[in-house]
């Protein structure tokens, strides 16, 4: 867990989402209450202005002076590769990484809700190239603890029996009212830590195009919508 603590160096008073912080003492922010205090505004302002620092722990000797580097460790803030940066890596086995958006959305607080996204096509020069899965990385605003998600392979047209994944007769009997079928699990009651940018979550599969990554997400606040943001990691045949 990320220790962040801020000092009042306004040389007087301050307070900051109700917490009144006296001139040179250290307030240290819960990871209940970290998102907000990483997106105050007020205090943001503060910071880049010189009247706040942020600190690591209260001894003096960790306080952060460059407002970037302070500010990216308010935010726990793990940088994000891009997919462009991603572009020239390649694995031992001859494949490349890539980065994926299925997921920026905000949660109706206190529901469960389902949100799918198709696997693609692929197609690089003209040519369908294999795509390999290997999991989910996510970032929560405004959630708490007891925010889960899990994470299914679905189908929801028939897409399998075509592939020859299963038999006609499988998917009929197994779908539900809606023409769903569950292929696979994973991650199943998987906590979204609310404190936490960058989680992820390791699932090496293969994706067949045509089915659907579904992200069954459970809010268990009762105050605050959370905003869920996620990205898949795949990888594609090493001459795409």
């Amino acid at each position: 867990m990320v220790s962040r603590w801020i000092k009042n160096t306004s040389g007087g008073s301050k307070t900051w989402l109700g917490q009144q912080v006296a001139d040179t003492a250290y307030y240290e922010i819960q990871a209940t209450e970290a998102t907000r205090w990483s997106n105050d505004s007020t205090l943001l302002t503060d910071i880049a202005a010189g009247d706040a620092t942020v600190a690591k722990d209260d001894s003096g000797s960790t306080d952060i002076t460059d407002i970037n580097a302070a500010i990216n460790h308010l935010k726990n803030d793990i940088p994000i590769k891009t997919e462009a940066a991603l572009r020239g890596i390649r694995e031992a086995d001859g494949m490349r990484a890539r980065l994926v958006g299925i997921v920026n959305q905000t949660i109706t607080k206190n529901t469960t809700t389902d949100i799918d996204w198709v696997i693609p096509q692929l197609q690089y020069g003209g040519v369908n190239k294999p795509s390999y899965f290997d999991g989910i990385e996510y970032y929560v605003a405004d959630g708490v603890a007891g925010d889960e998600c899990t994470f299914q392979i679905v189908d929801k047209d028939g897409t399998g029996v075509s592939l020859g994944l299963y038999p006609q007769g499988y998917y009929d009997a197994y779908k539900d009212g809606s023409n769903v079928l569950v292929v696979e699990e994973f991650g199943t009651d998987w906590p979204l830590l609310p404190a936490v940018r960058g989680e992820i979550i390791l699932y090496k599969a293969r994706m067949y195009p045509g089915l659907y990554i579904r992200a069954k997400i459970t809010s268990a606040g009762t105050a605050t919508d959370p905003h869920v943001v996620m990205g898949i990691f795949r990888h594609l045949d090493g001459n795409s």
